[in-house]
C-alpha cells in the first residue's frame, strides 16, 4: 500500500506519538479490530495508520536497534508497484524481507491495562539476540 512512502527518509515525516501507536497495535483484537464494518470485512484504517507509524518508529529512528537492519536491506526495502495492477492471480516475488515485534507477556499484559503507568516499553524483534531483526527469504 504506501508503506514504502512511510519508510522512506527523504520524504516521511517523524513518527507521531508512538506511545499511542504502541498501544493501538497491541490492543486485544476486541479494543481494536483489523476488519471492522456490518459484515466485518472494512479495513480498520485506524489500525492501518497506527501500525505504519509503529514500524516507521522502529525502522527509521537511528535510535532503535531494527534500523540497522532495515538500512542494510539497500534494494530490497518496500517500493512503489513498477507496473498496473491487473484483476487475477499474479506471480509472487522469490525475495522476501519480513519483521515482527513482541512484547513479553507481563509487558504486554500491562500495556493493555486501562490504569498502566505509561512507561515506555522496548519491543523485541525476532532474531534480535543475533542480531538479524529482519529475516530475508529467498525462495
Amino acid at each position: 500500500m504506501m508503506m514504502h512512502f512511510q519508510l522512506n527518509r527523504a520524504i516521511a515525516s517523524t513518527t507521531l506519538n508512538f506511545r499511542v501507536s504502541q498501544e493501538t497495535i497491541y490492543a486485544t483484537p476486541h479494543d481494536m479490530p483489523m476488519f471492522t464494518g456490518p459484515n466485518g470485512t472494512d479495513v480498520n484504517l485506524l489500525f492501518v495508520a497506527h501500525t505504519l507509524n509503529f514500524f516507521q518508529h522502529h525502522l527509521t529512528s537511528p535510535m532503535e536497534p531494527a534500523s540497522r537492519a532495515f538500512k542494510e536491506l539497500g534494494n530490497d526495502k518496500p517500493k512503489p508497484w513498477r507496473k498496473p495492477l491487473v484483476d487475477g492471480a499474479q506471480a509472487l516475488g522469490k525475495r522476501w524481507a519480513g519483521v515482527y515485534a513482541f512484547l513479553e507477556h507481563d509487558e504486554l499484559a500491562d500495556l493493555r491495562d486501562e490504569v498502566h503507568d505509561n512507561g515506555y516499553y522496548q519491543d523485541s524483534f525476532q532474531g534480535e539476540s543475533e542480531g538479524n531483526e529482519i529475516q530475508v527469504c529467498t525462495f
